[in-house]
């Protein structure tokens, strides 16, 4: 071969590596710092006044490190020990002799660069401000005497309120970790209420938020018993902390969980914003989910999906704001950090994936205001509640389940539950559906609900197809509207396992429909109320989630992914052509069809920039399947009524038929009150029409409850 020949070949090899590289998405950290989007909604747990290392130089590359990472926001120890009594000579609590040292140079390194700080005025504590007499400094999260703890805060408002202007008191409370002896609900609102003053007396203008804990339990339980004591009015903003390991976003309803409920008890007591200050999850052991995790460590893949996923569905549901725990691993455990530990906390070089993708996240959605999560695949509605079918209680007293036309999402007809829980451990209330509906193959089960706002749970149980029992969180009951509430239904790893028998413990289709179950949470809330349920629904095919946001004109960005992915998705459109941007930051552009854009999605989540269109013509309607159970002994069928409809998120089907006969009734058939009464009361159904004699505690040990 020539020299000009090999020269050739040469070139091209080079030139066949760079296009490879360039396909490999990989984490990139940009050399010359940007300056951050103050108005973004996302932001990270940094702590590097306190935690990174106290050279001016370190902490410099640290924000540096975040300007690039493009949040707007970060979340900073103030702690009471450090600045207080450093060096372990101001018994006196003389703010003469605070330490401000790398606190000044954080608050100074993360303002230059626009970056909002909420100040955690928090532990550890002096030992002189609490009971504790052995524990070291740095260790001792005795809770600190109210008053000393107020001077405190003063003193810290007043040094950094030119540029500081939100203020969380406490951390996690609830946590034992961070209260000590044990956590005291009495005990922290005393300590909110006057840290609360303080910060007001020294900063008018400042916003406190009360301290973040994880949610929904203990963060609902806690909220309440505080505005119960007067603390409702000493806080401006909710601070959760929802955190789903050992189960991803979507596993472990991050939204459901972690936000609804809280939403739903503030606009009882008060609205209020709602910020979600920590949610992640840890790429080795010593996790929130440890040992529980041992054998499903969270690669680094999977904590920049987990973290873009989880704050893109946290935004669009209604949080505020939206920060990532943490910027840095400080250890060889409990690895939340998106720079590795690498043998020093000042070491900065070693950036995971969930950097980069964090990044991406940052940059899309900068400007932009959230538009709601999307429906990717057709919702099928499964039971309608026209027929309402038969339903066995338990435990009795607890509350009915009957058909009504008071309240409907669709139709004429929607299920009502009447509760009435007076226990001081476990309420709930459990209907069976004795029709066992077949609900197919689907990765989603859901229902609309209209509620009371109160804090209890619908649950939904299912039998597989080897007959095991399993119950998934539906989510809490609403105020208000109708709401959708859906859990995900996850085959390899159930949320709760009622009745293994002789199963395998995971789920095997087809499902059916078990009971769906009403409970309080958390145990021993009594009350009473009505709730209404209708258009129970599943969502099978491409397990496909979805997120808009408003970019401002007519654009928006829609976040898409499917966890198990692949799968193919097809968007409305308005636009001829769309921009798609990768995880790692990569663009392409794609052609839309008919008003439709299709796309291949996956775990890694895309961002389609578009103009969106308007929805299609819906498919052609489809009826919700009746019930094929025999009747029970002693009952005869009543037919719909005249011009009854089947109702979905689909057109009306009107269905002729004579008017249903008057009398006492179990929704699609009449039946004698004896029959009815020896059904109730002894639980376990062997066959159509008939019952067991077996007892309601023999029943409550198979795995009826809440």
């Amino acid at each position: 071969m020539s020299r000009s020949h090999r020269l050739v070949v040469f070139m091209l090899l080079i030139m066949a590596l760079m296009v490879s590289v360039s396909l490999v998405p990989a984490v990139q950290v940009r050399s010359s710092p940007v300056a951050a989007p103050e108005n973004s909604a996302f932001g990270t747990n940094t702590h590097i006044g306190t935690r990174i290392g106290g050279k001016p130089e370190v902490l410099a590359e640290a924000a540096s490190k975040l300007a690039d990472l493009g949040v707007g926001w970060a979340r900073e120890d103030f702690q009471f020990w450090w600045i207080a009594d450093h060096n372990g000579n101001n018994a006196a609590n003389d703010p003469a002799n605070y330490y401000w040292d790398t606190n000044d140079v954080a608050v100074e390194q993360l303002r230059s660069r626009s970056i909002n700080i909420i100040g955690i005025l928090t532990g550890p504590s002096p030992t002189w401000a609490t009971q504790a007499t052995s524990l070291p400094r740095q260790q001792n999260f005795y809770h600190p005497d109210p008053q000393l703890y107020a001077a405190f805060v003063r003193a810290v408002v007043s040094r950094y309120k030119d540029r500081v202007h939100y203020w969380e008191i406490w951390n996690e409370p609830d946590n034992e970790l961070y209260w000590r002896p044990e956590p005291n609900i009495s005990q922290y609102t005393d300590l909110l209420k006057v840290g609360y003053q303080a910060v007001k007396e020294t900063d008018p203008n400042a916003k406190v938020l009360v301290a973040g804990m994880v949610s929904p339990e203990p963060a609902a339980e806690w909220l309440e018993a505080i505005a119960n004591q007067g603390g409702w009015n000493s806080f401006d903003i909710i601070s959760l902390h929802p955190y789903t390991d050992p189960w991803g976003p979507e596993e472990g309803n991050i939204v459901t969980g972690g936000l609804e409920k809280v939403q739903t008890l503030a606009e009882k007591l008060g609205p209020k914003p709602i910020w979600v200050t920590e949610f992640g999850w840890s790429t080795g052991p010593g996790g929130r989910g440890y040992p529980d995790t041992r054998e499903r460590q969270f690669t680094e893949a999977e904590q920049a999906n987990f973290l873009v996923r989880g704050a893109a569905m946290l935004y669009a549901s209604g949080a505020e704001r939206v920060l990532t725990y943490k910027l840095k691993d400080e250890t060889t455990s409990e690895l939340y950090g998106m720079f590795r530990y690498n043998g020093s906390n000042e070491d900065l070089r070693a950036p995971k994936e969930s950097f980069t993708y964090y990044r991406t996240l940052n940059e899309q959605l900068a400007g932009t205001s959230p538009g709601g999560l999307l429906d990717l695949v057709q919702p099928e509605t499964k039971h309608t509640f026209e027929t309402f079918g038969t339903w066995i209680s338990y435990p009795p007293g607890n509350g009915a389940f009957n058909q009504t036309s008071a309240q409907r999402h669709s139709g004429n007809s929607a299920g009502e539950i009447q509760y009435h829980f007076t226990a001081t451990d476990n309420n709930y209330i459990s209907f069976e559906d004795q029709a066992k509906l077949d609900l197919g193959s689907p990765n989603r089960v859901g229902i609309w609900v209209k509620g009371d706002g109160s804090k209890n749970t619908l649950k939904v149980q299912i039998l597989d197809a080897e007959s095991e029992k399993f119950q998934f969180r539906l989510g809490f009951i609403p105020s208000g509207e109708w709401t959708r509430i859906e859990a995900p239904v996850k085959p390899d790893n159930p949320e709760e396992d009622m009745d293994k028998g002789s199963g395998n413990g995971r789920i095997d289709y087809p499902i059916r429909l078990y009971a769906l179950v009403l409970d309080d949470d958390p145990d021993g809330t009594p009350g009473q109320g009505v709730v209404y349920v209708d258009d129970l629904y599943t969502v099978s095919g491409a397990d496909a989630y979805g997120a808009r946001f408003r970019k401002g004109g007519s654009e928006v960005v829609d976040v898409l992914w499917s966890p198990g992915g692949p799968a193919s998705i097809s968007v409305n459109t308005g636009s001829s052509r769309a921009t798609v941007v990768e995880s790692w930051g990569a663009e392409r552009e794609v052609q839309a069809s008919g008003g439709k854009l299709t796309l291949a999605i996956g775990p890694n989540p895309i961002y389609l920039i578009h103009t969106p269109g308007s929805a299609p013509p819906p498919p052609d309607p489809t009826p919700a399947p009746t019930s094929t159970t025999e009747p029970p002994a002693s009952c005869t069928p009543i037919d719909p009524p005249a011009g009854r409809r089947i109702v979905s998120r689909r057109p009306a089907i009107v269905l002729p038929g004579p008017s249903a006969p008057t009398g006492a009734t179990t929704g699609g058939w009449r039946c004698s009150a004896t029959r009815l009464l020896i059904c109730a009361s002894r639980r376990l159904k062997a066959g159509p029409g008939r019952c067991s004699g077996s007892s309601a505690t023999a029943w409550k040990t198979m795995g009826a409850r809440g």
